[in-house]
């Protein structure tokens, strides 16, 4: 999936790069405690909650996080 902002500026291509490293390799380890459908602020609020409890978390999100773009 390729992810595009414009314009098409340094800010932008960090941005992306933050929320959606083109490079990113899933770790191993098992099973998560937590599966978060949507990177919007309840989604980033429920995973920050769940992992600073030590909890594995996973979000997934269709473009970038912390809401529509």
């Amino acid at each position: 999936m390729i992810v595009e902002l414009v314009p098409a500026d340094v800010h932008n291509q960090r941005t992306i790069n933050q929320g959606h490293p083109p490079n990113w390799q899933n770790p191993s380890g098992g099973d998560y405690d937590l599966v978060v459908l949507g990177g919007g602020p309840a989604g980033l609020v429920a995973a920050q909650v769940a992992a600073s409890g030590g909890h594995r978390v996973a979000m997934t999100e269709r473009r970038l996080t912390a809401g529509p773009a």
